[in-house]
């Protein structure tokens, strides 16, 4: 018999050159050609680590001499009770070549024969034996994880049926040597039923497999069924009911077994089944893929319908399509997309069409794009980087971009640069785009270039920092992104030639730029106006960087002026010379600007603050100035003198722009009519003068007589006060509408009030609100008032107002039909002077009601007074005249009348109506000086043209008269020619031809005056006696004076009684009248008459002829 350890050394020297054998018996059952060796306690080890045991081992062997390639074959194989740690080491190992063959006849036995990997065990049990080619039967079933697989072969003529139920496991790892490494964690479950014959073939069953990776491609879980089915040559597969379909399942896959191609109608892989880690994408769908095996290298060609691809540049690709062909790893593919999508990292969508093609092969890739987005269109070149292998490059040209495309242009490891592109740039939608990417998997070693042109941008770093480009070029790589602009603006400012570079690493921003500012379009707002003040053309060269973390900004701008000329006056221009600004991180600004102004030499000094942010800018020069020279005419007030004024004009960008001015005005003299405003040349009177806001300009102007707030100098409106500061007590002035006045004085005089009048007469279009005055003592036509105050509203319905002061209280208001009413209540006023002034007339419209309580008025203390006083063009009257005092009190003559007087202007017509009380004359301004008596007390009710011709006078009067003194020297009117009738002036002329003009007739006192007059249209007539008694006789009238052609009293109709007094002086006056010798003295005349005087001196006339020239008849001579 064949000793079997010679060849078991051969073959464990020579086959397996790194494993051991070991066992503990070993018999030979064959020949020596094909020997039968049974090993027992058999143990198979490698680097002294058992990986192979088993309890009885049988290893069925032959030679094949004449085979030099395999000159061993096996044929049995029985393991009993055997434990296999894996195949993996074994498959593995070092053999040396494939010397081992197996025989087409075979016996596979096992039993409890367990194999071990890291994960799990399985056991396998059964048999399988007979001839491959002709006939072979068996099953092997295999236990693992609580379940059993089977495997049933049979073999009979050609015919090869099986039947399998294999439970989920890593069946893979239990076939020696094989050689795909992505099956080895492929675990799978697979229950399939078929037969294989020459002419045909049927196999159906069920597949589930788990998630398993190969490579960078993660095959996730699937399941479904699948059915085979061949005749002859023509083999196809349909696969059903997947979870996640991979081919359609109404067109199977066609394989043609002669030709060995694959035809496939449509294959899918979506991210349910597929999973790339680079380069990946998230679904591909693909039409008609034919692939032919006839050559060793394969050939295929197919249609992409849809084709996602994720971060191949862009972040995501959607709906591409196309179509490829390739030859073993060389493909080439062309690209049609209309309706494709391109989404960035924020999840935005862009629609686009994309055309193109490219080729793949192991050396690179090199794919040419067309990526168009309405009028965008964007040129990509993708292909291998030929400096670094393995690298690809992204070259991307672009034109029309919107700044949304260009930010999907740019890379997802360059988020810095599209956030800054985001929230600091804004550009138009027509922007070339060039952009280079040369990818790394550490970002700091990738390379990125990018250029930006375009023609319409802006840059806002901070709400302090805006930029405005006209054209900007924009340049972009991995640290640094620099723009170039030759024209645009910062903060409302034109530059040119911007060089600027933000640092990506640091934040941090450096610029230059250069500004050439022209004076037509060079303008600064006035504060929060619409003015805005223009100003002259300058160069400026502004140097900086701005660190974006800190939001800090340092720079330095030197600014040159030129000449230029601002208007100031209509005959004077301020004269600008060139001038040096300097303006620190754009918060303070410094400079002097040399200027000629009113053939004065004055530098400005400029300092600024927040420059950019919320502007505040200061001019400071001294001037010298004649204010009376340039200023509009002041009312009551004339200026002389030069002085120097400190000027400072001050500009805030969200204030009103304010100018300030200050000056003593020492060398100034003010002269006035109003003393409160005169100023000597020599005296120092601080003041300061506050014009704000241009467009609507307001003034103050504030010392120690003057305190004015003009909010509005157009409107005028706000308040002035002459005298000394607004008093608190009138501060709401500053907040009320329309002019509001307050004046103070120590002492106030007709003429200034006149002065005050006058002007506020001529105050034009002002809209007067309120008046206030305070005056200390007032001297009005020798009328003089203490601690006089008041206060006037001036409203467009009403004007009221209060005047008080030391006994003085008067208030009016007036409605807006003009219409005036006036209360004087316990007041004095000594002095009526004021209503003969020239001021007082009857050309003033007036219409008003006139109330005065428990007051005086020279000497007339009036309980009482009421009525309403009328001035218009035609007429002038007083009605409803209510009087009530000691001299004089006037009523109507029932309650159905009223007391009036007035004055037709145009006739002239004189009315008068009422009853009167009136006591002694003297005491009565306006009577006193056209009569003396010392009563009057009557009704009256007449009408009159002129009354000292007596013409056109008409109605009636009842009256008592008391103590009236004529002075004839003083007048020589018709109306005293009347009186001397009634008082025999004329009568003692006449009859005794004596001279009047002695001091004896040229005056007489009329003690008592009774009577009752009717005025007609053609006479006047004594309705009842007249009883006329002087100081020397008493009168009786009776009869009538007619009236002439011109209606003026004339004719006399009259009869007198006439009765002597004998006096003193008189006695001579009876003896021409009763015939008495001339001689007798007025002794005698007593003497005789003393008893009964009154009968003695009793006289009948009649008087005839008229009032110029009347004739005295006596009708009785007798003693009555």
């Amino acid at each position: 018999m064949f000793a079997p350890n010679k060849l078991i050394n051969s073959i464990d020297n020579y086959f397996l050159t790194t494993y051991s054998l070991e066992f503990s018996e070993l018999r030979n059952e064959g020949t020596l050609l094909n020997p039968s060796l049974k090993f027992y306690d058999f143990s198979l080890t490698n680097h002294d680590k058992s990986f192979f045991i088993s309890k009885e081992l049988e290893l069925g062997l032959f030679f094949q001499p004449l085979n030099l390639f395999q000159p061993l074959g096996i044929n049995t194989l029985k393991i009993k009770d055997g434990n296999l740690k894996s195949f993996d080491t074994f498959t593995k190992s070092s053999l040396h070549g494939n010397f081992i063959n197996l025989n087409k006849e075979i016996s596979l036995s096992f039993q409890n024969f367990k194999v071990k990997n890291s994960f799990s065990s399985i056991e396998i049990n059964g048999e399988i034996f007979g001839d491959i080619n002709r006939s072979l039967s068996g099953q092997l079933n295999f236990n693992h994880q609580d379940n059993l697989s089977t495997i049933a072969v049979e073999i009979d003529n050609g015919s090869y049926r099986f039947a399998l139920n294999l439970h989920s496991f890593e069946w893979f790892g239990l076939v020696p040597n094989f050689s795909l490494s992505f099956t080895d964690n492929l675990t799978f479950s697979l229950n399939a039923i078929g037969e294989i014959t020459r002419e045909k073939s049927n196999i159906q069953g069920s597949f589930n497999s788990e998630s398993f990776n190969f490579n960078s491609l993660k095959i996730k879980k699937n399941k479904g069924s699948f059915n085979f089915q061949s005749q002859k040559k023509i083999g196809i597969i349909k696969l059903t009911e997947f979870l996640n379909p991979i081919t359609d399942e109404e067109h199977p896959v066609q394989i043609n077994f002669e030709e060995k191609t694959i035809q496939i109608p449509k294959l899918f892989f979506s991210p349910q089944s597929f999973q790339l880690d680079k380069y990946s994408f998230s679904n591909l769908v693909i039409e008609n893929l034919f692939l032919s095996l006839s050559k060793n290298t394969p050939q295929y060609s197919g249609s992409i319908i849809d084709l996602d691809l994720n971060k191949l540049y862009f972040e995501e690709i959607l709906n591409l399509s196309g179509n490829f062909s390739g030859y073993g790893a060389d493909i080439k593919f062309l690209i049609d997309s209309k309706n494709s999508l391109l989404r960035n990292n924020d999840g935005a969508f862009i629609p686009i069409s994309i055309f193109g093609n490219g080729n793949y092969k192991p050396s690179g890739i090199k794919v040419d794009l067309q990526i168009l987005h309405e009028v965008s269109k964007i040129d990509l070149i993708i292909q291998n980087n030929q400096e670094i292998e393995n690298q690809i490059s992204f070259e991307l040209f672009g034109s029309n971009l919107s700044k949304e495309l260009i930010n999907f242009s740019i890379a997802n490891s360059f988020a810095e640069i599209n956030n800054y592109l985001n929230e600091s740039l804004e550009i138009g939608n027509k922007n070339s785009f060039y952009l280079k990417y040369l990818p790394s998997y550490k970002t700091s070693q990738s390379v990125f270039n990018a250029k930006i042109l375009s023609n319409d941008s802006r840059i806002i770093l901070n709400q302090e920092v805006d930029m405005y480009f006209q054209d900007l070029l924009i340049e972009i790589n991995n640290n640094n992104i620099f723009l170039f602009a030759p024209t645009g603006m910062l903060n409302n400012f034109t530059y040119n030639n911007l060089y600027s570079n933000l640092n990506l690493k640091n934040e941090k921003v450096s610029f230059i730029t250069s500004h050439h500012i022209n004076s037509q379009i060079n303008t600064i707002s006035l504060g929060n106006s619409q003015e805005r003040l223009k100003l002259p053309s300058m160069m400026a060269i502004n140097k900086g960087n701005f660190d974006l973390k800190e939001f800090k900004l340092q720079n330095a701008i030197s600014v040159q002026t030129n000449n230029f000329l601002l208007p100031v006056f209509e005959t004077n221009d301020l004269k600008l010379k060139n001038g040096s600004i300097y303006i620190v991180n754009l918060e303070r600004m410094y400079g002097v600007i040399p200027s000629v102004f009113m053939n004065q030499n004055i530098p400005i000094i400029i300092n600024g603050s927040n420059i950019l942010k919320n502007y505040n800018l200061n001019f400071f020069t001294n001037l010298n100035f004649e204010p009376g020279k340039h200023l509009p005419n002041i009312p009551y007030l004339k200026i002389d003198g030069s002085e120097n004024f400190k000027i400072n004009l001050s500009i805030n960008k969200n204030a009103k722009t304010v100018l300030n001015i200050n000056s003593d005005l020492k060398n100034l003299e003010l002269k006035s009519p109003l003393k409160l405003l005169i100023k000597n040349k020599s005296l120092s009177l601080p003041t300061k003068i506050i014009i704000q806001d241009f467009s609507n300009p307001s003034i103050q102007i504030i010392n120690q007589r003057i305190d004015i707030n003009l909010r509005n100098f157009n409107e005028f409106t706000g308040y002035i006060s002459l005298g000394k500061k607004l008093p608190e007590e009138f501060n709401y002035f500053k907040a009320s509408t329309g002019l509001n006045v307050y004046i103070y004085s120590q002492s106030m005089t007709s003429e200034e009030l006149s002065v005050l009048l006058k002007s506020n007469d001529q105050s034009g279009p002002v809209n007067l609100n309120k008046f206030a005055f305070s005056f200390d003592n007032v001297e009005f036509f020798e009328n003089n008032f203490l601690n006089v105050s008041g206060l006037l509203n001036f409203k467009k319905s009403n004007t009221s107002g209060e005047i008080f002061g030391n006994e003085l209280n008067l208030n009016f208001r007036t409605d807006k039909t003009g219409f005036t009413r006036l209360e004087l209540t316990n007041s004095k006023i000594s002095n009526l002077e004021f209503v003969n002034s020239k001021q007082n007339t009857f050309e003033n419209v007036i219409n008003s009601r006139l109330i005065i309580k428990n007051s005086s008025i020279n000497k007339i203390k009036i309980k009482e007074f009421d009525a309403y006083i009328v001035n218009g063009n035609k007429e002038f009257s007083i009605n409803n005249i209510k009087l009530d005092s000691n001299l004089i009190s006037i009523s109507p003559f029932n309650d159905q009348s009223n007391a009036y007087f007035s004055i037709n202007k145009n006739v002239p017509l004189y009315k008068l109506k009422g009853n009167f009380l009136i006591k002694d004359s003297k005491k009565i301004p306006l009577i006193k000086d056209f009569a003396d008596f010392s009563y009057f007390n009557g009704s009256i009710n007449l009408q009159w043209k002129d009354l000292s011709t007596l013409s056109y006078i008409e109605g009636e009067t009842d009256f008592i008269l008391k103590d009236l003194f004529l002075n004839y020297s003083s007048s020589n009117t018709l109306a005293f020619n009347l009186l001397g009738v009634l008082n025999l002036r004329n009568i003692l002329g006449k009859v005794a031809n004596l001279d009047l003009s002695i001091d004896e007739f040229t005056s007489t006192q009329l003690s008592r005056v009774e009577g009752n007059f009717l005025f007609s249209e053609k006479k006047l007539r004594l309705s009842a006696p007249l009883f006329v008694e002087t100081n020397t006789a008493k009168m009786k009238w009776m009869g009538q004076i007619n009236k002439n052609y011109k209606n003026s009293l004339d004719e006399l109709d009259l009869n007198l009684d006439l009765r002597i007094r004998f006096g003193e002086n008189l006695p001579w006056y009876a003896a021409i009248l009763g015939g008495l010798p001339a001689i007798a003295g007025s002794a005698v005349i007593n003497e005789i008459f003393e008893e009964d005087i009154n009968e003695l001196t009793n006289y009948q006339y009649e008087v005839l002829g008229t009032i110029s020239n009347p004739k005295l008849r006596r009708i009785n001579l007798n003693k009555e």
